[in-house]
């Protein structure tokens, strides 16, 4: 990296992963998001995506995939890590994760491609999605909220995403 700047960054993001290998969301329910917020900005900079901490980050998103294909975290990993990943599927959360991984050339896997079907199988005829159970948090243990324009514009952006991936 030839920016001292974003080598600095990339450095400090190594320095912070957390013991299950991913980061951990200071302002988001929790590691599904957060790793997929520093692995899209990692992907942004022209980071080593070959890395082991990188790639082995990427592996932990794409092995947390619920069975019905979507993405969700329950506030409780907080407390406990071995739910760290595990959760009711959210738009929010399937399309942050979705977005990540096709930054980070992941755009044809079968995680991606049945994360942006789980998005389409999921939209409301009024062309967003359902609010769902998902919290963000002001800093965890502080209470949890809910945004209502997430669920409409995290799965638009991994769409987005995706269609511009496959156009070339």
């Amino acid at each position: 990296m030839s920016d001292a700047r974003i080598a600095r960054a990339v450095s400090f993001l190594h320095s912070q992963i957390d013991t299950n290998g991913v980061w951990w969301g200071r302002w988001e329910t929790n590691y599904l998001p957060g790793t997929s917020e520093v692995l899209a900005g990692l992907a942004a900079v022209g980071a080593d995506l070959k890395d082991p901490a990188v790639a082995n980050a990427i592996d932990w998103v794409k092995r947390h995939q619920n069975a019905d294909r979507g993405f969700g975290e329950t506030t409780a990993s907080y407390e406990n890590l071995a739910l760290a990943g595990t959760g009711e599927p959210s738009s929010y959360v399937t399309g942050i994760v979705a977005n990540a991984l096709i930054q980070c050339g992941e755009a044809s896997s079968p995680a991606v491609e049945a994360a942006i079907r789980w998005c389409l199988n999921t939209q409301e005829p009024g062309g967003s999605w359902p609010q769902g159970s998902y919290r963000f948090t002001v800093q965890w243990p502080w209470p949890f909220y809910q945004l209502t324009l997430t669920p409409a514009i995290y799965p638009l952006r991994a769409l987005t995403a995706y269609r511009k991936k496959l156009a070339g």
